[in-house]
């Protein structure tokens, strides 16, 4: 999102391409080796897992290595559970509104008369506005369960996006509020996902168990945008999206906050 000015401002001077080639090889300098650097368990720093105490140590085993005791589900149970496809069709959903919200705003704002460089200042403002998102979510979801707030957060979405799609025919400064209550709320609620996941399913699976519920996601991604590109090109107008991928979010909010609890069996190793 931050990159948004920047991308606009290359393509200006270059074209696509150019804009492209320098966008990848930004990635293969910087973000490549950056990933090296990442460790995937708390223990690897010495830690523990947010509320959980060190266990006795077993005899045995190396005391400075951190104990604990770990219960989980595997990847074949999980999708037998009606809690994992309503979280991945929840978050399918999200990807979804997303993914399609951030490829046209843009397109939309100019549709309505909007220029290019302000419209790009609104793409560039909605992932910055997702921080506080981020930020405030995982704690408000440690105070009061992950279902509510990842509920609350899709609310968030659909006032954001119910005023969006009002947005030229009631004035632009309905994007002021657009940006609050949707950079937030989709902020919010990818920031909760990892954990929400780690909570139902338990760590020992827990890389499949994402895996395959981002895998479903991506079908919201792939479907949402081409979608809504259709229809505008169809109506001329992105109204009608928008107030159906508002009811979409209604629907992301009523799956999500209905999941339950998955019954836990000891972990294999």
């Amino acid at each position: 999102g931050l990159m948004v000015p920047l991308i606009v401002r290359l393509i200006e001077v270059y074209d696509w391409r150019t804009t492209m080639i320098i966008l990848a090889a930004g990635m293969l300098l910087i973000v490549l080796p950056l990933s090296f650097v990442f460790r995937h368990r708390p223990e690897h720093y010495g830690h523990f897992p947010d509320g959980r105490k060190e266990a006795p140590i077993t005899p045995g085993i190396n005391a400075t290595q951190p104990q604990t005791e770990e219960f989980s589900i595997k990847a074949s149970q999980a999708l037998k559970t009606a809690t994992f496809w309503r979280m991945a069709l929840t978050f399918m959903i999200h990807a979804l509104l997303v993914s399609t919200v951030i490829t046209h705003v843009m397109p939309y704002l100019s549709s309505i008369g909007v220029n290019r460089s302000r419209a790009s200042f609104v793409a560039m403002i909605l992932p910055i506005m997702s921080v506080g998102g981020r930020l405030s979510f995982g704690w408000l979801g440690d105070k009061y369960g992950r279902r509510r707030t990842v509920a609350a957060a899709f609310a968030m979405m659909t006032a954001g996006m119910l005023l969006f799609s009002y947005t030229s025919a009631v004035g632009l400064w309905l994007l002021i509020p657009f940006i609050l209550l949707f950079g937030i709320g989709y902020g919010g609620s990818t920031a909760t996902r990892p954990s929400m996941v780690a909570e139902y399913f338990g760590r020992a699976n827990y890389g499949t168990i994402l895996g395959l519920i981002v895998g479903i996601n991506a079908a919201g991604a792939f479907i949402g945008p081409p979608l809504a590109g259709w229809v505008f090109d169809t109506w001329d107008s992105y109204q009608g999206i928008w107030l159906a991928y508002s009811g979409l979010a209604i629907v992301g909010s009523l799956l999500i906050a209905n999941i339950t609890r998955v019954e836990m069996t000891r972990a294999d190793n």
